[in-house]
C-alpha cells in the first residue's frame, strides 16, 4: 500500500482542524442533551477552550510514542495516563485511581466503573492510532485496545475501533457507508454500537429530517448520560450522512446535543480525513487557526501548531511502517526527514487480569493471572518471581515460564492477607520479575484491600412514625381509627429517616452482621435479605497516617445519612437514579482511626449505594491512601 507524502499530511492536518473545529464548537454545549438551534454565526466561544479529546491523544504522541516508539503495553500506557492527564472527572478518575493501586488495563477501565464504563472518553482519542495506522486497521486496532481498556470496556472500546477504522481506512476510501460497513467489520455484530450506527443509517434512508431521526435515536437508544458512548456514536453517524458539507455535518452534530464537544470533534476529525485541510472551507480555517492550546494534560509540544502537529504525526506513522508494524509506503518524503522515533524491539508483552474484583479481604484471597505473549521469534524459558507486600502471602512466588516465537502462556496464582494482620491497607502491590535474559522486566501487580462493614438492621416501623406519634395498633392486628382491618401495614411496612433506630454514638453495642467490599458500589443488597422498607446502618474504620482533606463521593438511589467521627458530613433524601457522583463533600480525616456510619433507607427497589475517597487534584493525588481495619 502507497500514499503520496502531501497526501498524507493534508489528510491528518484536515482531520486534526476537523478534531479542533469540533472541541471548540461543542465545548459550550457539552451534555446538554436538547435539541439546540446554533448557527456558524453563534456557536463559536469568545476563548478557545482545551479538550481533553485532543489533548490526551497529545500525551500518548508526546510520552509514549516519541519516547518509546511501540514499545509499550498496558503498564506503560496506564503509568502515562495517571501521571500525566490532569483531566480527573468521571472515568479518567476511577482509571487513574485504579492505576495508583497498581490496578492497569484491561482491569483499570472496568473495575469501579460501572457507570462510565461505556462513555466517549475512549472513542474521542482514535484519531492519533488511525493516523499512524492508514490504511491498516488492524494495527490501529491493536493500538486501541491497550488505550481503550485504560478507562473502558466492551461498547466503548467497540465505539473506538470502528471509529478508528474509519479513520483509517478514510485515506483510501472515500465512501461513507463503504467506510461504516469496513468499521462494523471490525466490531461484534450483536453488540449495541453496531446496532445503533445500523438503525441510524436505516432511518437516514427513510427520512432527510435529522430531528425526526435524533428522536428516533434517542428514544431506542438513549441514556440519561450525556457521555454514554452508544447514543453519542448515533450522532456522529447521523451528522456525517444528513450534513451536505462541513459547515451543515458540524452544526447537526452540535444542535443533537449530549457529548456535543466528541460528536462534532469525530465528525470533524472524519470528515477533514476525507477533504483534507485542502478542500476544507477558509471561513473555518480562519476560526480555528493553526495554534492549539492544551489544558486538561500536564505536557508541552516544542511548537504547539497544527502543521507542526501535523509532521510529528507523520513521523509516528512513519516509524510503524519502518518498524514494519504496518503495511504502507510513503512516496516523495522530503531526503532531509529524519525520524527520531525509537526502533521496534519485540518482546514479551505481560497483561494482567483477575478472577473476580481486583482486591483481597481477610474472608476472601484474591486470584490472579498474568498472560505473557511472546512477540519474538525466539523461545523464551525463565522464571516470573513475585515479591507480596508484608501483610500478604502467596501460594507460589517463584513460576517456571516456557514461550514458543509467538506463543502465549498463562501463570495463575492467589494472594491473601495474612494471619494476624489487623489493618489492611488500600493500595497493596505485588512486585513481579520476568527474568528471561535481555528480554526480562519487571511489573506491578495491584490489589485492593478490601474494606470492611459492619452492617446494623433492618430496621423498620409498625406504624407510620412521621403520621404518628406512638404506636395506633396497641401491638394488636392493623386496623385503622374507625376499627375497620388497615391491610397496608400488614403486607407492606413504613421506615423513616426522621427514626433514629439507634445511638450512632454507640454502635460497637449493637448486635451486627460482617461482610467485606471490594469496589465503590457496597454489597448491601446481599447481605440484607429482608424484603420491604427498612433501614439498616453501616460501620466502617478506617485509618490516616496524617490528619488531611479529601472528598468523599457518595451514590445512592435512595436517602441516607453519612456521619464521620460523629459529625454528619453528608446526606441526601431523594429518590435518584444512581450514579457514583450524585454527592460530593469535602471532609477532614483526622490522623490514626477514623470511624464512618451511613444510614440507608430502602422503601422499593433495591439499595444501590456506593462510597470512595479522592482528592480533587491531578495525578497521583487521585488516591487516597488508606488502611482498613481487617
Amino acid at each position: 500500500m502507497k500514499i503520496d507524502y502531501r497526501t498524507y499530511l493534508d489528510k491528518v492536518h484536515g482531520g486534526w482542524i476537523g478534531k479542533c473545529a469540533g472541541g471548540l464548537i461543542g465545548a459550550k454545549q457539552e451534555n446538554n442533551k436538547s435539541l439546540m438551534h446554533y448557527t456558524f454565526d453563534n456557536v463559536f466561544p469568545d476563548v478557545i477552550p482545551p479538550n481533553d479529546d485532543f489533548d490526551l491523544q497529545i500525551l500518548y504522541l508526546t510520552e509514549l510514542i516519541e519516547k518509546l516508539g511501540f514499545n509499550f503495553g498496558a503498564q506503560e500506557i496506564g503509568k502515562a495516563f495517571a501521571e500525566w492527564n490532569q483531566c480527573w472527572a468521571n472515568e479518567y478518575r476511577v482509571a487513574i485511581k485504579n492505576i495508583n493501586v497498581g490496578v492497569y488495563p484491561p482491569a483499570s477501565g472496568e473495575f469501579s466503573n460501572d457507570f462510565f464504563k461505556n462513555s466517549m472518553g475512549c472513542p474521542i482519542r482514535s484519531e492519533l492510532w488511525a493516523f499512524i495506522a492508514p490504511g491498516n486497521p488492524e494495527f490501529a486496532e491493536k493500538l486501541v485496545r491497550l488505550d481503550g481498556s485504560v478507562d473502558h470496556t466492551t461498547e466503548s472500546i467497540y465505539a473506538e475501533i470502528f471509529l478508528a477504522t474509519v479513520e483509517s481506512m478514510a485515506f483510501f476510501e472515500n465512501d461513507l457507508n463503504r467506510l461504516f460497513d469496513i468499521g462494523l467489520s471490525k466490531i461484534p455484530e450483536n453488540c449495541r454500537i453496531a446496532e445503533c450506527v445500523r438503525f441510524v443509517r436505516a432511518q437516514v434512508q427513510e427520512t432527510d429530517d435529522y430531528r425526526i431521526i435524533r428522536q428516533r435515536l434517542i428514544r431506542r437508544f438513549g441514556s440519561s448520560d450525556a457521555s454514554y458512548s452508544v447514543v453519542n456514536i448515533g450522532i456522529i453517524v447521523l451528522a456525517l450522512l444528513h450534513g451536505k458539507d462541513f459547515n451543515e455535518v458540524m452544526l447537526t452534530a452540535v444542535n443533537c446535543g449530549y457529548d456535543t464537544d466528541c460528536t462534532s470533534a469525530t465528525a470533524g476529525a472524519i470528515i477533514g480525513i476525507l477533504r483534507g485541510k485542502s478542500n476544507l472551507p477558509k471561513e473555518w480555517l480562519e476560526k480555528v487557526g493553526d495554534v492549539f492550546v492544551i489544558g486538561t494534560v500536564n505536557v508541552q509540544r516544542k511548537e504547539s501548531t497544527l502543521t507542526a502537529l501535523t509532521k510529528d504525526t507523520f513521523a509516528a506513522c512513519y516509524a510503524a511502517a519502518r518498524d514494519g508494524l504496518i503495511d504502507l509506503e510513503f512516496e516523495n518524503v522530503p531526503k532531509v526527514f529524519r525520524c527520531s522515533i525509537p526502533a521496534y524491539r519485540p518482546a514479551v508483552e505481560v497483561t494482567v487480569e483477575y478472577e473476580g474484583e481486583p482486591s483481597v479481604s481477610a474472608n476472601r484471597p484474591a486470584s490472579v493471572i498474568v498472560t505473557l505473549c511472546n512477540q519474538t521469534d525466539s523461545a523464551v524459558k525463565g522464571r516470573l518471581k513475585l515479591e507480596p507486600p508484608a501483610q500478604l502471602s502467596l501460594d507460589s512466588s517463584d513460576l517456571a515460564v516456557e514461550l514458543a516465537p509467538h506463543g502465549t502462556a498463562k501463570v495463575h496464582f492467589t494472594a491473601a492477607v495474612r494471619d494476624g494482620v489487623e489493618r489492611l491497607p488500600v493500595k497493596n502491590v505485588i512486585m513481579a520479575r520476568l527474568q528471561a535474559g535481555e528480554l526480562g522486566k519487571e511489573f506491578e501487580i495491584g490489589l485492593y484491600g478490601a474494606s470492611k462493614y459492619k452492617l446494623i438492621g433492618p430496621f423498620f416501623d409498625n406504624y407510620d412514625t412521621e403520621k404518628y406519634d406512638h404506636d395506633i395498633y396497641g401491638e394488636c392486628m392493623q386496623r385503622d381509627l374507625n376499627g375497620n382491618l388497615d391491610i397496608f401495614p400488614m403486607f407492606n411496612g413504613f421506615v423513616s429517616m426522621r427514626t433514629e433506630y439507634l445511638d450512632i454514638n454507640k454502635t460497637d453495642e449493637y448486635e451486627g452482621t460482617y461482610f467485606y467490599s471490594g469496589c465503590d458500589i457496597l454489597p448491601v443488597e446481599k447481605n440484607v435479605t429482608y424484603q420491604g422498607p427498612c433501614c439498616v446502618y453501616l460501620v466502617r474504620d478506617i485509618y490516616s497516617a496524617e490528619e488531611q482533606t479529601v472528598h468523599m463521593f457518595c451514590g445512592n438511589s435512595a436517602p441516607y445519612r453519612a456521619w464521620l467521627n460523629g459529625e454528619l458530613v453528608s446526606f441526601n433524601d431523594e429518590y435518584l437514579h444512581w450514579m457514583p457522583l450524585n454527592n460530593v463533600a469535602e471532609v477532614r480525616l483526622r490522623k490514626g482511626k477514623n470511624r464512618l456510619i451511613f444510614k440507608l433507607i430502602r422503601k422499593n427497589g433495591v439499595f444501590c449505594f456506593s462510597t470512595s475517597f479522592s482528592k480533587l487534584i491531578y495525578g497521583h493525588g487521585v488516591l487516597v491512601e488508606l488502611d482498613n481495619e481487617v
